[in-house]
């Protein structure tokens, strides 16, 4: 996974051994509807190491009144 990091996250990306592709975008695409992140990294004992941050409701509900204060 050196260097596909981002990649991954690509729709129809597939790596060295992946077959559709697809399954990681739709992961990203629910995660930031929920306001949160993903990442991927290198696992040091081999495969790929996901990390997803989700925001506790109080935080998406500060965030959301800020946004909507500056509109």
């Amino acid at each position: 996974m050196e260097g596909e990091e981002r990649k991954v996250f690509q729709r129809f990306y597939k790596g060295e051994n992946g077959k559709s592709g697809i399954g990681l975008a739709i992961t990203k695409a629910i995660i930031e509807a929920h306001h949160g992140k993903i990442e991927a990294r290198n696992n040091n004992r081999g495969g790929a190491l996901f990390h997803i941050q989700l925001p506790k409701e109080e935080a998406y509900r500060k965030t959301r009144q800020n946004k909507m204060d500056q509109s």
